[in-house]
């Protein structure tokens, strides 16, 4: 089977089509914490995104990619390496699963198969994850691929409740 793919997901490039969907992901409040959004992104904000978007991460230093049900067609989320370091052959992980999406494995697949294209495609040494501690699905995702907890920022996100603790999780090959 191809890199980015497996039985139930194909990660694939951003396309115009996802404009909705990346609109929707992008100004949920409830993940701006996390993402170091502080305010709303317009429509057409997210379409100049896209028309620039190149998915080159040795030129961007990113790669934001769809998670896609092959069944279904269906966008269930956004996958995304960011911060890539290839001098040191490194590399930040974030994702997203939409709400209606959740708790049916799909982001266990997804960063199951994202892992297999850095370490076999991109030849990354390390994958490092940064993740809030009021959010244990997240950890529990992550050390249930094999990253392995390695820090803890105290009182580092801004939350509309107060501060909250970053886990800083790492996969290394």
């Amino acid at each position: 089977m191809a890199f980015l793919e497996n039985e139930q997901l194909k990660l694939r490039a951003l396309e115009p089509s996802d404009i909705d969907d990346i609109y929707q992901w992008e100004n949920d409040t409830e993940i701006w914490s996390v993402s170091n959004t502080v305010a709303p992104f317009s429509r057409q904000i997210i379409i100049e995104y896209l028309r620039d978007y190149k998915a080159d991460i040795f030129s961007q230093r990113q790669l934001r990619l769809m998670i896609m049900e092959k069944q279904s067609h269906a966008s269930v989320g956004m996958i995304d390496l960011y911060n890539f370091d290839p001098f040191n052959s490194r590399v930040h992980l974030g994702i997203i699963i939409d709400t209606n999406f959740r708790k049916k494995g799909y982001g266990q697949s997804a960063t199951k198969l994202i892992i297999d294209y850095c370490r076999n495609f991109l030849k990354i040494h390390q994958i490092i994850i940064e993740t809030p501690q009021s959010n244990p699905n997240s950890m529990k995702l992550f050390e249930a691929v094999g990253f392995t907890p390695c820090g803890v920022l105290k009182d580092w996100l801004k939350t509309p409740n107060g501060y909250d603790d970053l886990n800083v999780y790492q996969l290394v090959f």
